[in-house]
């Protein structure tokens, strides 16, 4: 029987999906992102923005070199897509998915009343909101282009990046929503949506977790994902696709 093939884009903090499922003897996985990693095993370097004038010669010449992916996870970066801190960009995504932003009149008035750990600066977070977005596109053109059997796309519940690829990009997806403690009692509690073409069997808690966000060490640690979740959501993926080919 032949592995099943995961692309992980997104996957080069933590590698959070590749460490899942590299003793997993069903699939394969490779991770994808712009870090200086290819000395790890299965991980390929790549710019996955629209700023990457290549990127679609380069995803298939990809395909020619490992495969096309039968499943897809993706968590492009979320810090921009939030609404609730004042000090972002983003204000609201409109109905028709276009961005109302933040202008420079309203970071001058924030500033001047933000403590100073909180201040921000104005060209920075519009250039926050021009990579979210960068990122986000060339999330959907490459499912375009790849047309897995299953995608995930991950990102916290609060962030408004499913609106936009729902409403703007005119893309639809199932969001299935899920705590990470519910998995895992070593993580926060952390309400995340991973979206998909499929609905999943999710979990989620009412327990509080002791463990905050704002309390784990660096990026790689804030982004990491448990085992658990995505094991589960693989044994899932394997059930859907076999179920089809029978």
């Amino acid at each position: 029987m032949n592995k099943l093939i995961v692309w992980a884009l997104f996957d080069d903090a933590n590698r959070s999906i590749y460490k899942a499922l590299q003793n997993d003897n069903d699939v394969v996985v490779y991770s994808f992102g712009i870090n200086d990693k290819e000395n790890e095993n299965n991980y390929i370097k790549i710019d996955l923005s629209l700023n990457n004038k290549t990127l679609v010669q380069d995803i298939n010449k990809l395909i020619k070199k490992v495969g096309a992916p039968d499943i897809v996870f993706a968590s492009p970066p979320c810090r921009a897509w939030t609404t609730a801190n004042p000090g972002k960009a983003l204000k609201n995504i409109l109905e028709n998915g276009n961005l109302e932003l933040k202008n420079y009149s309203h970071f001058i008035a924030y500033n001047e009343y933000a403590q100073w750990y909180a201040k921000r600066d104005f060209f920075k977070e519009q250039s926050s909101i021009l990579e979210a977005q960068s990122t986000t596109l060339a999330t959907i053109l490459i499912l375009q282009l790849l047309k897995p059997k299953i995608f995930f796309i991950e990102n916290p519940q609060g962030s408004r990046i499913f609106k936009y690829i729902n409403s703007f990009c005119n893309f639809e997806t199932i969001n299935n929503k899920l705590h990470y403690f519910a998995y895992d009692k070593n993580f926060p509690k952390k309400a995340t949506t991973f979206a998909s073409n499929y609905y999943f069997d999710t979990k989620t808690t009412k327990e509080k977790s002791n463990i905050k966000m704002i309390n784990l060490g660096n990026y790689n640690d804030r982004s990491a994902i448990p085992n658990k979740l995505i094991i589960d959501l693989i044994y899932q993926s394997k059930g859907i696709i076999w179920k089809k080919k029978n």
